[in-house]
């Protein structure tokens, strides 16, 4: 018997909602619209953006799709499914306070889910008054590189895990000039996607115990932060900004006898082996055996996740409280660097 496609619409017609299927050197899908498009377990039937010029763009590559001009409009036109809010993190809770009610069956929220703990909280407790279980894109979670490490940390093939280094550089600051209550910059945009997936991991609780600030600028921002700490019972050191002219994500994990390097484009393992540069001792050999998969499925295996839970086959493998989660770490990182 074949099963009725969800119905399902997207909030927000920017880049990770629509324009990222564009990019040609991106592993696709790579949008929201082109995820939800692509999976026959849905029906693409929505869009909304505030931008009649993104609608317009969105309408005529999305034909068997209604783009709506209200957002109101939109949330009235039957119950839906899932929706997914993609539009920038500080406008999460004004659109989240207005779809909730709604009562949607499953909504996918853009990460961060907001930038401040305080906005979080909100949308956490009017999730829970009105019952609607909300996915945050974290989609590293979902894809098959990260997935097979956290099964190696998990059946101890290489022995515990001792130290986890994190690093992103980017040419975005640490931390914005702002309100030192609240994180902005590279440690909320991209801090959250690390401190998520080094907890997807390691299992435990990430505790940050110390930062420092470096590189500040004439503008008063901070252009780098480093922060040590622990997590699942590993010393944990993250690095964030340092305004490069390159993007690195990357996690290096050293295990009693191996070692781990996973990130964009990266995943390499060294193993224990006995030593071809001195008597008497082992040395970390690469197994060239292992790669980056070629598909590594994270957006599509996000959207997977999604139908799964719809049919009540599977949890949400990035729910509301692990994004809340993300963004309390950071925040709390904002606060001991200043």
């Amino acid at each position: 018997m074949k099963t009725k496609p969800y119905r399902a619409a997207i909030i927000g017609l920017g880049r990770i909602g629509f324009t990222l299927q564009y990019d040609r050197l991106r592993e696709q899908p790579a949008s929201h619209t082109a995820a939800f498009g692509g999976n026959r377990r849905f029906r693409l039937a929505g869009g909304y953006d505030a931008d009649p010029a993104r609608i317009a763009e969105w309408s005529f590559a999305n034909p068997g799709a209604k783009a709506y001009t209200s957002l109101g409009e939109m949330l009235g036109d039957g119950r839906w499914d899932v929706i997914a809010v993609a539009v920038d993190e500080d406008e999460h809770w004004a659109v989240m306070r207005k779809v909730l009610p709604y009562r949607p069956r499953l909504v996918v929220l853009e990460k961060p889910v907001a930038p401040n703990l305080e906005a979080c909280r909100k949308i956490e407790r009017l999730a829970e008054k009105y019952g609607v279980p909300v996915q945050v894109n974290h989609e590293r979670r979902f894809s098959r590189d990260y997935i097979e490490v956290r099964r190696w940390i998990e059946d101890g093939r290489f022995g515990g895990l001792r130290t986890v280094k994190g690093e992103i550089y980017s040419n975005i600051p640490a931390w914005m000039k702002g309100d030192r209550k609240h994180a902005h910059g590279t440690i909320l945009v991209d801090g959250t996607h690390l401190v998520d997936i080094v907890r997807f991991l390691t299992g435990g609780k990430t505790v940050l115990k110390k930062a420092r600030e470096d590189l500040p600028d004439s503008a008063g921002n901070t252009g780098g932060i480093t922060a040590v700490g622990h997590s699942g019972g590993a010393s944990l050191a993250l690095f964030f900004g340092y305004t490069t002219a390159h993007f690195t994500f990357e996690l290096d994990l050293v295990f009693e006898n191996a070692r781990v390097r996973i990130g964009n484009g990266v995943l390499e393992l060294w193993e224990s082996r006995e030593s071809p540069y001195y008597e008497g001792f082992y040395s970390l050999i690469r197994d060239k055996k292992v790669k980056p998969f070629r598909k590594s499925g994270y957006f599509a295996g996000m959207v997977k996740n999604c139908a799964e839970f719809l049919d009540g086959k599977s949890e949400l493998g990035s729910p509301l409280s692990d994004g809340i989660r993300a963004v309390a770490v950071m925040e709390k990182l904002a606060r001991k660097s200043g």
